[in-house]
């Protein structure tokens, strides 16, 4: 049996094109509802075909997607992962893709698509990208793409990989290609001494500039030098002016690499938390306000989040009634969960600054996204109407 669910918290795949390079008809019961977040969709998971001897099966599905593009620059993706549950739906697994590289074999795009677009399924074999092979923009449609599951390398039997209580669900979660390149770390200003800033030094505001991924030396010199200025440091954070290692392994930001396009959503947390067992739920229910710090404490709706979980019912799934809004009231473990889940994982802060700001694009004191204008904060009494939300609020002022 399958079914599909839809595709953001920014979270970040490394750059797989550093690593690239990779019957028998059976029945099965369907049960597939559209699923979105944003105007991704993934439709009519199938079966196409299994190849017992080699221990594969392949699979086509339905993808649309408003706004996709490329550019000279960058362009969008779609990441695709399967999920597969052996015991009818009570635990789930991460299924392994078979072969790896720019569309191997059995991977597939509809023949009419076959020359605009591609897909790449990384050395680690987690998952796959459809995107656009060439530079164009628009909505896509495509019908019958076609990906490979290896369930012998998830060490499945063909008995089991094709029995009738074993489901497979996939997901898909869009994301945004970030190519190589130099870039500057801080805003480069006056007043990021008193704060928290990347510079050149302790006397000099000049943003850092990365232009590879070697390792970084930070000291407390007050020129030509890495210098990290963190006031108010907490915990096991490195105070300002602090003297420490960021190894070549750390990602910098001046490699390739995917980053979500949006906000993780309360739908995109609801499928997560749905495929959890129910001894796992506990740990990972933000509707608590005893079992976790930073839970919401309610079913209701508090500060728009509208996710609820009935916890008498460890097996039951949570919901959402906005699954295309940002989801709220998750803590840092519960991030790096959902990213371990959807084999990604979470941004450093450092590709934050490059996909912010781009490739050698100068920085430019107090910047935001929208320039350097800063913005209030709108208060309840300018939220219209100032009652319990149902998704039609507008600001008033």
């Amino acid at each position: 049996m399958m079914a599909v669910k839809f595709n953001s918290l920014s979270l970040r795949r490394g750059n797989p094109k550093q690593s690239l390079f990779l019957n028998i008809l059976i029945f099965i019961c369907i049960a597939v509802p559209n699923a979105w977040a944003s105007n991704l969709q993934l439709s009519n998971l199938d079966e196409v075909s299994a190849n017992t001897g080699g221990g594969t099966i392949t699979f086509s599905f339905n993808l649309t997607q408003d706004n996709s593009w490329r550019n000279q620059t960058n362009y969008d993706a779609v990441w695709v992962f399967m999920k597969y549950s052996t015991d009818g739906g009570a635990t789930w697994k991460h299924a392994s893709m078979a072969g790896s590289g720019v569309n191997p074999a059995g991977f597939s795009i509809p023949a009419q698509f076959q020359d605009q677009f591609e897909i790449m399924v990384p050395s680690d074999q987690k998952g796959f990208f459809v995107q656009r092979s060439g530079q164009a923009a628009g909505s896509i449609s495509l019908t019958g793409v076609q990906f490979v599951w290896n369930y012998g390398l998830d060490g499945v039997s063909a008995a089991v990989a094709q029995a009738a209580n074993t489901l497979h669900t996939i997901y898909g979660i869009e994301m945004v290609y970030i190519p190589q390149g130099a870039f500057y770390a801080g805003d480069g200003s006056p007043n990021s001494s008193t704060e928290y800033a990347f510079t050149q030094g302790s006397a000099v505001t000049t943003p850092w500039y990365i232009q590879n991924e070697n390792a970084i030396q930070t000291t407390g010199n007050a020129s030509g030098t890495y210098y990290y200025q963190n006031t108010g440091a907490k915990g096991d954070e490195f105070p300002g002016g602090a003297s420490f290692l960021i190894p070549a392994s750390f990602p910098k930001g001046f490699g390739a690499f995917y980053l979500m396009k949006y906000q993780l959503t309360e739908g995109q947390w609801v499928s997560f938390f749905n495929t959890l067992p129910a001894a796992a739920k506990p740990y990972r229910d933000i509707t608590s306000g005893n079992a976790r710090v930073g839970g919401k404490n309610s079913q209701g709706v508090v500060n728009r989040n509208t996710i609820s979980w009935n916890s008498a019912i460890p097996t039951s799934g949570a919901v959402t009634s906005r699954p295309s809004r940002p989801v709220s009231y998750v803590s840092w473990p519960d991030v790096a969960a959902y990213a371990e889940w959807a084999a990604l994982r979470p941004i450093t802060e450092l590709e934050y600054e490059k996909a912010a700001r781009g490739a050698d694009i100068p920085a430019v004191p107090g910047e935001f996204v929208w320039g350097t204008t800063s913005f209030t904060a709108p208060s309840p009494g300018d939220i219209a109407p100032n009652t319990d939300e149902n998704g039609s609020e507008t600001l008033t002022a």
